[in-house]
């Protein structure tokens, strides 16, 4: 046996919870030799909540239990670690055993209830305030990336609670989002992070106040589309739009984001290159690729040979490539680009106003084209696509994509399948029923508990949309207008 390290499981008890972590991820190898072993030692009564953390560290770095040899003389250890894997060798040499250093210390192992965003970073958004991240239920106090440094932010008091409420086992009042996500049997942010911070999850102690890893961002408002599910405060494009047709304090209102959320007069990428531990990040938009500084901060990252660090996700819409991504995609540890498409065809351009069809899937091939680069699509649910799903999920299916997610929208309300007329209700389910496809489970237990609705607020909206686009909801989307244009 050749044993590449001798972890004894009562330290993991007295060191910081990232440890083993860090430990397993430096003894991973591309590929093990048959003889390699590395043995978990325990002679003392531990916590059974010590024994599933060794089993999900080895899950989540992938080493495989072949190679995993158990030295101890307790009954419960032997048993768990046979349990987990027949193959696992138990043997009982105490002379094997590390010495305990007594630290005093208790750890907190990484678990389903915590979440790696308060230990690792903010999310901006266009008008520059801060959140724990982009689906936290409120804002981090006044803060504002115009105004504080990333690091005032990070380290405020607001954070520090937040911290402390999920030490405590707790889940914060900003965070009841994933929550529902979750009893929805939706995919949440906090059980998302385990994939999307890969390469950081090891580095965060979460007995410790954390350090600044991530930024993710609506970083300005400049984006191509008009999207109908969006609005002036993520769009310029929309809130040129409102000027022209809006109400009184909608005109105000996209004036104001013109002037503070294009970010014309502030360079925050500079404030970025300052911060050496950046090594993960999640750029949404506006549009991302239309901001000129987006590209230049991926290019600095390249030039500076960072990037071979640090995992980077894009969210698009898919209008436009530019050259730079297609010569440094294989630069990054990891490169992800999320495409926004929300339904098929004319459908799409009605429902993502300014980008048209047939750019969206050339590019869509194409960024599956480019190497080293894990090309996904997310679909948002609203009243308008939810009949369509099954068309767009067996469109998805020919594509070269490596994953797609299916989120429901919940704001504006008129557009959320929380309220559907009771008609569209039941030919929904029955539609969706018929289908059968698991990755819309939650989209059909959430139409099967929306509440009735004659779907006035809807149809004005839309017709409102069709008259200043000169577009028509009825002609694209007729299994759905059918419910709600009683006039045509």
């Amino acid at each position: 046996m050749n044993i590449l390290d001798v972890i004894s499981i009562e330290q993991l008890e007295q060191d910081p919870g990232n440890t083993l972590l860090k430990k397993l991820k430096s003894l991973k190898k591309e590929e093990f030799l048959p003889d390699d072993r590395i043995v978990f030692s325990c002679y003392s009564d531990i916590d059974t909540n010590t024994l599933y953390h060794i089993e999900w560290c080895c899950y989540y770095i992938d080493i495989p239990f072949f190679f995993v040899t158990c030295n101890t003389d307790r009954p419960a250890v032997k048993n768990f670690f046979k349990n987990l894997d027949d193959s696992i060798e138990i043997i009982n040499e105490k002379s094997l055993h590390p010495l305990l250093r007594e630290t005093g210390h208790t750890p907190v192992f990484y678990n389903q209830n915590l979440c790696t965003h308060p230990w690792t970073g903010v999310h901006i958004w266009p008008d520059g305030g801060a959140s724990i991240c982009c689906e936290a239920g409120s804002r981090l106090g006044e803060y504002n990336v115009k105004n504080d440094s990333l690091d005032d932010i990070f380290n405020s008091k607001e954070m520090a609670e937040i911290r402390n409420t999920f030490r405590q086992g707790k889940t914060p009042d900003q965070c009841m989002s994933c929550v529902n996500k979750e009893q929805q049997g939706q995919q949440s942010k906090r059980r998302l992070v385990q994939h999307k911070h890969k390469n950081i999850i090891h580095k965060v102690a979460f007995e410790s106040e954390g350090e600044l890893f991530f930024i993710g961002g609506h970083l300005g408002n400049v984006c191509n589309a008009k999207c109908r599910i969006c609005s002036s405060f993520y769009s310029s494009s929309i809130a040129a739009e409102d000027i022209k047709f809006g109400t009184a304090d909608e005109k105000q209102q996209a004036v104001n984001y013109l002037k503070e959320n294009v970010w014309k007069n502030f360079n925050f990428w500079e404030l970025l290159k300052g911060h050496d531990s950046l090594c993960n990040f999640e750029f949404l938009g506006g549009e991302t690729f239309l901001q000129q500084r987006n590209l230049e901060y991926l290019q600095w990252l390249v030039d500076t040979n960072k990037s071979e660090h640090c995992m980077f996700e894009i969210v698009t819409n898919g209008s436009t490539i530019p050259d730079s991504i297609k010569n440094y995609s294989d630069k990054f540890e990891n490169l992800s680009i999320t495409v926004s498409i929300d339904n098929i065809h004319e459908r799409f351009e009605l429902e993502r106003s300014g980008v048209k069809w047939a750019d969206l899937d050339k590019n869509l091939d194409v960024f599956c084209g480019l190497p080293k680069c894990s090309v996904g699509v997310n679909v948002t649910v609203s009243v308008m696509n939810v009949y369509y799903l099954p068309e767009i999920i067996e469109w998805l299916k020919t594509k070269r994509i490596s994953y797609y997610h299916v989120s429901i929208l919940t704001y504006p309300d008129h557009l959320s399948i929380n309220k559907l007329p009771h008609e569209y209700k039941n030919a929904i389910i029955e539609k969706l029923e018929k289908y059968n496809c698991n990755d819309i489970d939650h989209v059909l237990n959430a139409v099967r508990k929306s509440k009735d609705t004659d779907g006035a607020d809807f149809t004005q909206y839309m017709k409102f949309k069709d008259g200043i686009r000169q577009e028509n909801f009825a002609n694209t989307h007729p299994e759905v207008s059918m419910y709600y244009y009683k006039d045509v």
